[in-house]
């Protein structure tokens, strides 16, 4: 353990100074102790942009036996990261080029519940970080002014209160001096941002002044995270709302026609805020996000105009959102691949997705000593028997392994347990949020439904409704090929 820490410190800094001499991106280290010891894998994160809200994940290591970790990624400018523990996480803003010493000092086993919903990570930086240090502050001050201030600044628009509370800032920055110039930079964007955001929540300016002055003359900053919650919720539902232009149903109709976008770039092209094509296409994408599972949109012509704007835009950012945004969309849609894993099973047999192909697949995952589990567990022992297409694959979860594996073997199944091996990046990339959840996977183990019935609901009737289905369209195919 201690020669892999060395190599990862040694790796890292030989990083740093071949960046240093490209004037490229620069690594970021995490130096940390844990007070878990070596219980939990650490990973850090970092959101790919605020539209697609794809989650990259940077570095992940599991501590040594006195809690010794260190985590590394390259970064080209000031960003969010996310430090994730089981179900615990903290996230903070780091520099390039610059190494940071957090203590995570109340990590416990029992601080670990599936059943709860992702909790606090509690983190102690060993030496003061200006940057979090007053972003953290100003948070303070904003979000107590909106609690003691709402009702009279937003359903009254009492717009004195919001120039109080803006001078109050003004005179708290006067007092913080800030020595580097990319972090005052940053903190000071981030300040007229979150204040911008709160001039648009309470109407103290009108639409087309608050977007002019913060949008459409402002270059795009998503690197900034004040910037880009501005940016959605300046253009939440912005299509549905806008009524300078057209009506909803001509967009509607525009997006379902898909490709080219001609006219739907012109349409938008309409409101003055729009004017500058760059930004015009990032609320394109931000809209079709948010329009996507509607009923009535045609996902296939989404896809296309998404895919288009991926290859073709002018801009280098606006074509790797694309296409962050078309993997995102499109990853727990019907026919798309899930993301793989490889886990093993109660006799230590290496397992992955791919080798369930030939069958369908439902796919659960489970927590140990869940009684719904258990339940529905013992309904798809009887279900399997009558359905010869069938097969289940249950991925169990549970933070010790023996006590888990035990329940796992006392459920009598006749199918693969695979054990998650503390794997909650594998959770999140499934979007486990509860358990049991259960996925249907088609025979080629692509996805068939997201959110297919329970086993103790209508699984069988929807089965043999599968079954149906699946014929008929044998049949037509056959009826075709004898006709012609």
């Amino acid at each position: 353990m201690k020669n892999s820490f060395f190599f990862r410190f040694s790796l890292l800094f030989a990083i740093l100074i071949v960046s240093i001499a490209n004037n490229m991106a620069l690594p970021v280290i995490i130096n940390g102790k844990s007070a878990a010891a070596d219980a939990f894998v650490f990973r850090v994160y970092h959101e790919a942009d605020p539209i697609s809200g794809l989650e990259v994940l940077l570095d992940q290591q599991r501590p040594d036996e006195n809690g010794v970790f260190m985590l590394g990624f390259e970064a080209t400018e000031i960003q969010k990261v996310s430090i994730r523990v089981g179900l615990q996480s903290v996230s903070f803003y780091v520099i390039p080029g610059k190494s940071y010493k957090l203590d995570f000092n109340e990590i416990t086993l029992e601080d670990q519940s599936i059943f709860l919903p992702e909790k606090p990570l509690h983190v102690v930086f060993e030496e003061e970080d200006i940057l979090n240090l007053v972003i953290d502050g100003f948070e303070y001050e904003y979000q107590n002014f909106l609690q003691n201030n709402f009702v009279y600044l937003i359903k009254l628009r009492e717009k004195s209160l919001y120039y109080s509370f803006e001078n109050k800032i003004a005179s708290i920055l006067e007092e913080t001096i800030i020595e580097d110039s990319a972090t005052a930079n940053y903190f000071n964007t981030y300040i007229d941002y979150r204040m911008a955001e709160l001039r648009w929540t309470a109407r103290v300016e009108g639409r087309e002044k608050i977007a002019n002055d913060w949008l459409t003359e402002q270059p795009i900053k998503f690197s900034n995270t004040a910037y880009s919650m501005f940016f959605l919720k300046y253009f939440d539902k912005y299509m549905n709302d806008y009524d300078k232009g057209i009506h909803f149903s001509e967009y509607k109709n525009l997006l379902n026609e898909g490709l080219p976008i001609f006219e739907l770039k012109d349409k938008m092209g309409k409101d003055p805020i729009l004017v500058k094509e760059k930004l015009r296409e990032l609320v394109l994408l931000y809209s079709i996000k948010q329009l996507f599972y509607n009923s009535g949109m045609k996902k296939v012509q989404l896809n296309e105009i998404i895919n288009q704007l991926a290859m073709d835009s002018k801009y280098v950012e606006n074509r790797k959102i694309s296409a962050n945004l078309l993997k995102s969309l499109n990853t727990f849609v019907s026919g798309g691949e899930v993301p793989p894993f490889s886990l093993s099973n109660l006799v230590d047999q290496q397992k992955s997705i791919k080798d369930f192909k030939g069958k369908r697949t439902y796919l659960m995952f489970v927590s140990p000593n869940c009684e719904t589990c258990e339940a529905d567990i013992r309904v798809l022992k009887s279900l399997i028997k009558e359905n010869s297409n069938l097969q289940v694959l249950t991925v169990f979860t549970g933070l010790e392994k023996e006590e888990s594996v035990k329940w796992a073997k006392a459920q009598n199944a006749n199918w693969d347990f695979l054990w998650f091996n503390d794997d909650f990046a594998l959770l999140n990339e499934y979007r486990v949020k509860i358990f049991p959840q259960y996925i249907l996977l088609d025979e080629q183990t692509h996805l068939l439904d997201y959110f297919p019935p329970n086993p103790r609901e209508n699984l069988r009737s929807y089965l043999q409704s599968l079954d149906k289905l699946k014929e008929e369209q044998e049949q037509e195919a056959s009826d075709f090929f004898r006709k012609n």
